[in-house]
């Protein structure tokens, strides 16, 4: 529960600093510790769809 309440906050700074125009380099990346499709993703800043965007677009390129 203690680490649930700690990645909330995290998620809901992160999330709050990318809105206000950060760049990603400066923000934490919550969004790799978490399960896009897991109960958490849905509770977190961003929700499953931030999730997995932020997820996509840091998987690299195939040749």
């Amino acid at each position: 529960m203690t680490v649930q309440r700690h990645l909330r906050a995290i998620a809901e700074l992160s999330f709050g600093a990318l809105a206000t125009g950060e760049p990603v380099s400066t923000v934490t990346p919550y969004w790799r510790l978490v399960d896009p499709a897991s109960l958490l993703a849905a509770r977190l800043a961003g929700g499953p769809t931030f999730i997995r965007e932020r997820l996509e677009a840091e998987r690299p390129e195939s040749s």
